[in-house]
């Protein structure tokens, strides 16, 4: 199960937070790690902090040039550098960045929540705290930023690049002991790394704790995403997996148990509606009106207004009907049932399907000055409640996750008489002269990845069968199981989402990194590809809506089943349109 909740195992020298807070109790001197241990970067490597700044600050070249500065330092002074000799050995290029590295890891560095309650715990028994670490950077840095994530109350902090020794050999814990006079017996250490912070303080005679990186905890109990990393080590997946794993980890540390669709909605509906989300942000004119179309658009909505707060936004229906009875270019097959089948509703018409034996077509053909009246009814009535919402907004914008003959686009800018920009998740055809985006690689076109996508950022509305007259949704009453499942696990979706949203703008702020739709499908993959248990069962109940009536449901996972069915149909439209 790809949320399963399995033991961490412990290897020599790890305990839980609890056994650690029985056993600081014993000593009076407790000395922490803090990079990886404390603090956590939202990167599985430190040197993704270099590939942000590039790729964020268009600096190409700079990661590589970065890394390679760090080990020319190492090994033309000494093993223990400074961040300043580092940049004295780096490219003439980059060598004013060194204030904006440090401003980096000052935004992304984040305290470890298990270990601040370690931490705190430790405080609270009036224990002498010392913090010691292998580091480049300067000690008043670190002690800022400690204290900037609320870690008070420590009497020292020895940096090995202030001291040229390290843990890794033993002579900083030497030398820690010997200027603070401390019995080796009396003090225990804390740490990641099971050579530096437990083999080598132990062959000192230092007790220690092996608290292994949140990364590594993480993949240990979560094996696909672990699979997912290493299959392409890149920037982007480092960031999907770190961010879950921060959550993971805050979950832990607060001993909460979410629900499955709220960690499914956290864990792949999050990234891929604020990465999408993000992507809007970046492209759209900040005075625009931004329209999410429903039911699609309900949590990217959601997620917009997390994200770009000063955005003006709305949440609006275009129903894929109202281009079919409004006549606005539809060529499929069926026309004519799904113009007679929308206005049953009202008794003349019930009582002419029901009575005159004719077909659909007959019924139209026969009684075009009553449908004819019905459709200019209809369609004044939904330009009242879109004009409504629009006004006189110069710039207007949609977003949708998915689209193909561009059907919400056109039936607005039809409607309100001017041109609309579109926004597109997903976009299966460009052919085309309505303005529009696209986030999509056109490589990922698959049924997965399109089903899955709009599951995910979907509304827990029932289906929209028309509006009120003063402009509210009319839900379809009577609903296949599929559609109560997803109604009733939309919300937990829902909030993983925002939750996710709000997190990501919380560990980066305004450096939200891009993650491409490439990376985005192959995450979801992640859980698809290998589905099993729970999983399997959870995912197969998933079910969309292929026809604008929302009558005909097929899987949202490709399955023989389901595919050689939707071929069917769309055989069908194409022979329709051929005839024509």
């Amino acid at each position: 199960m790809y949320f399963s909740r399995i033991h961490y195992i412990k290897g020599e020298g790890q305990m839980d937070r609890a056994e650690m807070i029985d056993r600081i109790e014993t000593f009076d001197n407790i000395s922490f790690d803090v990079f990886d241990t404390l603090l956590m970067r939202p990167y599985v490597r430190p040197t993704d902090l270099f590939t942000h700044m590039e790729i964020n600050e268009r600096l190409p070249g700079f990661s590589k040039e970065r890394t390679d500065a760090e080990r020319r330092a190492r090994r033309n002074i000494c093993t223990e550098i400074t961040l300043d000799e580092i940049y004295d050995e780096i490219a003439q290029e980059f060598k004013d960045l060194k204030d904006l590295e440090l401003e980096y890891e000052r935004s992304m560095l984040a305290p470890n929540p298990e270990m601040k309650n370690v931490f705190e715990h430790a405080v609270s028994l009036k224990k002498n705290i010392l913090l010691i670490s292998d580091m480049y950077l300067p000690s008043s840095f670190i002690r800022d930023v400690l204290e900037k994530n609320g870690f008070f109350g420590s009497s020292h902090l020895f940096v090995s690049c202030e001291h040229r020794i390290n843990k890794h050999s033993g002579e900083l814990y030497r030398h820690v002991l010997s200027q603070l006079g401390i019995d080796p017996k009396n003090i225990l250490h804390i740490g990641d790394n099971d050579h530096s912070d437990r083999k080598v303080p132990e062959g000192l005679g230092i007790a220690s704790v092996h608290y292994p990186k949140a990364i590594d905890q993480y993949f240990s109990e979560n094996r696909k995403a672990y699979k997912f990393y290493r299959k392409k080590k890149d920037f982007e997946r480092s960031v999907l997996v770190s961010v879950d794993a921060f959550k993971y980890i805050a979950d832990k540390a607060e001993g909460r148990e979410n629900g499955y669709w709220y960690r499914f909605g956290y864990r792949f509906g999050g990234p891929i509606s604020s990465s999408f989300v993000r992507f809007i942000g970046s492209c759209i004119d900040k005075d625009a009106l931004l329209l999410f179309i429903a039911r699609d658009g309900y949590n990217l909505k959601k997620v917009c207004n997390i994200m770009f707060p000063e955005l003006r936004t709305e949440y609006v229906y275009a129903l894929r009907l109202y281009n079919i009875v409004f006549g606005n270019g539809y060529d499929g097959p069926e026309y004519e049932r799904y113009v007679v089948e929308y206005f049953s509703k009202i008794p003349e018409v019930k009582a002419l399907v029901d009575s005159s034996g004719m077909s659909y077509k007959d019924v139209l053909a026969n009684n075009a000055e009553l449908f004819g009246k019905l459709i200019d009814e209809e369609s004044k009535k939904y330009g009242k409640y879109l004009n409504s919402i629009v006004g006189d907004s110069e710039k207007v914008c949609i977003a949708d996750v998915t689209t193909m003959k561009f059907s919400s686009q056109k039936l607005i800018e039809r409607t309100i008489g001017r041109k609309v920009t579109g926004f597109y998740y997903t976009l299966l055809s460009k052919r085309t002269e309505l303005e529009f985006k696209r986030f999509n690689d056109p490589q990922f076109h698959n049924w997965t990845n399109v089903n899955l996508s709009e599951f995910l950022m979907s509304s827990p509305e029932f289906p929209v069968i028309g509006m009120t007259s003063d402009g509210r949704p009319e839900y379809q009453t009577e609903n296949p199981k599929c559609e109560v499942y997803r109604a009733d696990i939309a919300p937990d979706i829902s909030k993983g989402c925002e939750d996710h949203a709000r997190d990501i703008m919380r560990i980066f702020g305004d450096r939200v990194p891009n993650v491409s739709h490439g990376s985005l499908c192959r995450w979801m993959g992640s859980v698809v590809r290998f589905s099993s248990g729970e999983d399997r069962e959870q995912i197969h109940k998933i079910q969309w809506a292929s026809g604008p009536d929302h009558k005909r449901y097929m899987s949202a996972v490709l399955t023989p089943d389901t595919f050689f069915p939707y071929l069917v149909n769309k055989f069908k439209e194409l022979l329709h349109r051929i005839r024509r």
